[in-house]
């Protein structure tokens, strides 16, 4: 079908052509059928684990008896909202002959329409996983104020806590996530760009996941998560509590350094923010060889 008949398809379509909307809902259906499939699988997360997926294959691991997952669904539809409401068809003008297929097919591939789909996914409800709940009363509330990058001041006036109860509480949190490979879950639906730096916080939710499977839940893995992180150098115990646990600014953290009086054993070659990352990097990857090392060590032993 050309850019010109599709016009005309348009046009029936948004003055209520019952027959003109199924046709357009026919061009956008596999459109949105793939992107559905790419952005749930990619933020499925642990729903798979007590929920049946609703894609095509389906992503496996709930129970034959679970219940149904709603977000392929309530993803498609807001996709097909999107793209077929009359306001967004009016748009459609066909330039170089380009057909309706043509005209979905940018759109759904647009940053605008991805950011626009995560600020409806993730706004419209904040997952927190049962085994966060689970840790304390307080759990949920704390791990939502994680979430929107809430100093711990900040956390306690919300949650009722001390400032050293959230700090406690905040660093469990993020042991849990950290176990199981969940550190994005702490990540805001906003993105956040540090301009001219490369890194962004998803290279640190990649550095961040760095652990093992989520099934494997056992006391060992708590144990040496902690263990490997007492095991860090002083400075790389400061980046990592700083960036993950307090959610501070890398341009705070980088002010804390220059402040402190370390010891003379302690070398200090983080001059700006880009070494700052560096050496964020360099930390993370350490925590992950510790803790692999202390985890293999346990399963030796038992």
């Amino acid at each position: 079908m050309t850019g010109n008949s599709d016009i005309l398809l348009v046009q029936k379509a948004t003055n209520d052509d019952l027959s003109a909307r199924r046709e357009v809902v026919a061009i956008a259906d596999p459109i949105i059928t793939r992107q559905t499939n790419r952005y749930c699988r990619k933020y499925c997360y642990e729903q798979n684990y007590y929920l049946r997926c609703t894609l095509l294959p389906p992503v496996n691991g709930a129970p034959s008896d679970a219940a149904m997952c709603e977000w392929g669904n309530g993803s498609y539809a807001w996709m097909l909202e999107e793209l077929t409401k009359n306001s967004r068809l009016k748009k459609y003008q066909a330039k170089n002959d380009a057909s309706l297929a043509d005209y979905f097919f940018v759109i759904v591939n647009s940053l605008s329409f991805y950011e626009r789909w995560k600020d409806w996914r993730f706004n419209n409800r904040i997952y927190v996983p049962e085994y966060i709940e689970s840790i304390h009363s307080e759990a949920k509330k704390v791990f939502r104020c994680l979430r929107r990058q809430l100093a711990p001041e900040e956390i306690s006036q919300e949650s009722g806590l001390s400032v050293d109860e959230v700090k406690k509480l905040s660093t469990e949190i993020i042991k849990a996530l950290l176990i199981r490979r969940r550190m994005y879950l702490l990540t805001p639906s906003t993105e956040v760009s540090y301009n001219q730096f490369s890194e962004s916080d998803n290279d640190v939710e990649h550095e961040m996941s760095i652990v093992v499977a989520p099934n494997e839940t056992d006391f060992r893995q708590s144990e040496a998560i902690s263990a490997a992180f007492n095991e860090l150098s002083i400075l790389e115990q400061h980046v990592i509590s700083g960036f993950f646990i307090e959610k501070i600014s890398a341009k705070h953290i980088l002010k804390s350094i220059k402040k402190i009086d370390w010891p003379e054993n302690v070398a200090i070659n983080i001059k700006d923010i880009q070494q700052l990352y560096y050496f964020r990097r360099k930390s993370v990857k350490h925590l992950y060889e510790l803790f692999h090392d202390h985890l293999n060590s346990k399963r030796r032993q038992t």
